[in-house]
């Protein structure tokens, strides 16, 4: 298993082989290399890394509930697009 999009994008655009990662903006991807949606859905699950016993510093514990915030939201967004594409169906 590759965990590094970049080096993932690479071996597919010199025709190693093909990937199944997450969404990716198309116009940063080599001309030769296209997304195509994948069926079903998989959820992917982030987490905020640090050291164990680390306190947070107030800048970090700042950064950690807007990036929870940005999170909440995009959640929320994308439960609207299902909702919308499944009233389609």
């Amino acid at each position: 298993m590759v965990d590094n999009t970049s080096l993932v994008v690479a071996l597919v655009a010199s025709g190693v082989g093909v990937a199944v990662t997450h969404a990716f903006p198309q116009d940063a991807l080599p001309p030769n290399v296209v997304t195509r949606a994948f069926r079903p859905r998989i959820p992917f699950t982030y987490a905020i890394v640090t050291q164990a016993g680390d306190a947070r510093s107030v800048a970090v514990t700042a950064f950690c509930r807007v990036l929870q915030a940005a999170a909440a939201e995009m959640q929320q967004v994308d439960e609207r697009r299902r909702g919308r594409s499944s009233r389609k169906a």
